[in-house]
């Protein structure tokens, strides 16, 4: 007779733990332009060629881990109306489920993405320099309003801090030799 408590107890441990993992759900962020909105969601070219649908986050609040400074600088997903723009579109979920809560628009571009090894970082000057695959030197300003993502979810650029040979991708928008740094994908 003893056993029946201990499974119950072990049946609440388990629903108490799934419900608190999904509270803990973080939201991760991709840049791309916008190919299409409607009320199903948002589809975003993330490469080349690779488009991604994103759905629209449900009306009712979703527990989610999202920076309160990134939150305040977007807007909500399911307000977003703007083909062809390029935007950081903030998400939870996994491949190709995957759920958008906020999108951020960037300034005027041209934009560009280029992926590399971090090779010089100075967190005062706003300054970073990367190598790509190839071999050629990437020199970039930080934008002010910088955003990052990681394993841990997407935050401000002030929390980050690479170290020198880490991989990121970065888009940018060019101008001249140098470009500005709109966003830092660090997770690769």
């Amino acid at each position: 007779m003893q056993l029946k408590p201990i499974f119950f107890l072990g049946v609440l441990l388990m629903a108490c733990s799934s419900v608190c993992a999904r509270a803990q759900m973080s939201v991760h962020a991709l840049s791309g332009v916008v190919k299409a909105v409607g009320p199903m969601g948002i589809d975003v070219q993330i490469g080349s060629d690779t488009t991604t649908h994103f759905k629209l986050a449900p009306g009712a609040k979703v527990a989610v881990n999202f920076d309160g400074g990134l939150r305040s600088d977007s807007v909500a997903a399911n307000e977003f109306h703007h083909v062809g723009a390029f935007i950081v579109v903030y998400f939870y979920g996994y491949g190709s489920d995957v759920t958008a809560v906020a999108v951020k628009e960037l300034n005027a571009g041209p934009y560009a993405k280029v992926e590399g090894r971090i090779t010089d970082y100075d967190r005062r000057g706003h300054k970073m320099t990367l190598t790509d695959a190839d071999g050629k030197t990437h020199s970039f300003t930080l934008a002010d309003h910088l955003i990052v993502d990681s394993d841990e979810g997407a935050d401000d650029g002030r929390k980050f801090s690479p170290r020198k040979g880490d991989d990121v991708r970065v888009t940018y928008a060019s101008s001249g030799t140098q470009g500005t740094v709109s966003f830092i994908h660090a997770s690769l």
